[in-house]
């Protein structure tokens, strides 16, 4: 009788609560889908890549060969700033005159933009974002992979501008996403 009871309970419970509106499901059960195209200034595809990746693991958008949005996305500027120094030195270890860099920060700012394509009209954007990464890195090639004077690099600086691509393209394709979630898009 009790379990009869409890379970009456439970379902009346259930029935209750969605006639007032509430469910079970969360609204991003329906999804946006989107179309991604090729990133413009993306020659490597590594920020295409990250982008659908990082959609694909989003609530609200699903990537889509055909989808009700296209996402544009443009990388505007792909910079490189020097932020850390060091003194050059001899081949003997003794330091020079010279200061040479040997942390580089890297900078891509891109511009998205979300297009109805049903309606053919601007959905959202265009908006501007941007993120960076820092890596150290050996001035001078070096034969063996290994820098005497490394001070914890142990790569050149295309080594390390290549590695450092990869993480940087994931952060910032977690920020579009991150925008287009909090963006209102009406279906």
């Amino acid at each position: 009788m009790k379990f009869s009871l409890r379970r009456s309970l439970l379902l009346l419970n259930f029935l209750l609560l969605g006639g007032c509106g509430y469910h079970l499901l969360t609204q991003s059960s329906n999804p946006h889908t989107v179309s991604v195209p090729f990133i413009d200034n993306d020659t490597g595809g590594e920020l295409t890549r990250a982008l659908i990746k990082k959609l694909s693991q989003s609530e609200q958008y699903r990537p889509s060969g055909c989808g009700r949005y296209t996402l544009e996305v443009s990388i505007l500027s792909n910079k490189d700033e020097n932020v850390g120094f060091r003194y050059d030195q001899n081949r003997e270890g003794d330091f020079l005159n010279t200061v040479i860099p040997a942390e580089t920060r890297t900078a891509l700012l891109v511009e998205v933009s979300l297009i109805d394509t049903v309606k053919g009209c601007l959905a959202f954007g265009p908006a501007r974002l941007s993120a960076s990464h820092t890596f150290d890195h050996d001035w001078y090639v070096s034969l063996d992979r290994v820098n005497v004077f490394s001070l914890g690099q142990v790569t050149d600086y295309d080594d390390a501008k290549d590695g450092v691509y990869h993480p940087l393209t994931q952060k910032l394709a977690q920020k579009i996403v991150d925008l287009l979630d909090a963006a209102t898009i009406s279906s």
